[in-house]
């Protein structure tokens, strides 16, 4: 049995966290899973059948919002299952320059802001199965290389604390938290 499901495992922080389990089961677009896309989202739901955790960091460039429908598609089916989601969304909203004028930064905020919203409410409903927030600041990836100049959170260290808080939130329930980089000992810090 898998013990976790990763969708968007390819590459980035999705795949670090696949190769700190055991048994994990991985989904993309490389795979031929669209999270924008409603029958592939309902393929996902029954793939994750008899998974425990089910981890949701793919999102679409074409879609803002598709987290928020696999969030909702996966709440639907699992709301009473012992099942725990885990939402991969991103502090930037809450840190981020407000004075830039782009629209496309502004719809991927707004999308963030709307899947905090729902996964807070979602963990509020005091079932079994459990939504975790988790809103990572920016990690040394390839959609940073061109950010040399500012703080980054090794990917490697957020994979397993992510990983560590999911394990954590059992006999109390971590709903959401925000990590962002160490100014003076994170990567380009001041050290």
């Amino acid at each position: 049995m898998h013990d976790c499901l990763i969708i968007g495992y390819s590459r980035g922080i999705g795949n670090e966290i696949f190769k700190l389990h055991k048994n994990p089961m991985g989904v993309g677009l490389d795979d031929g899973y669209d999270i924008a896309n409603e029958d592939d989202r309902l393929r996902i739901v029954t793939l994750a059948k008899d998974i425990p955790e089910i981890y949701i960091i793919a999102s679409s460039h074409t879609n803002r919002f598709a987290q928020i429908d696999m969030l909702c598609n996966l709440w639907d089916e699992y709301k009473d299952h012992h099942k725990k989601i885990i939402v991969i969304s991103g502090a930037s909203p809450q840190i981020r320059n407000k004075r830039n004028e782009s629209t496309e930064q502004k719809r991927y905020d707004a999308s963030k802001h709307a899947l905090d919203e729902i996964a807070l409410n979602l963990s509020a409903m005091e079932k079994n199965c459990q939504v975790i927030n988790i809103k990572p600041g920016r990690f040394n990836s390839s959609k940073y290389e061109d950010e040399k100049d500012k703080h980054l959170i090794d990917k490697t260290k957020l994979a397993h604390t992510i990983v560590n808080l999911v394990k954590a939130s059992t006999d109390m329930r971590i709903i959401s938290t925000t990590i962002i980089s160490c100014p003076v000992n994170g990567i380009n810090g001041r050290k």
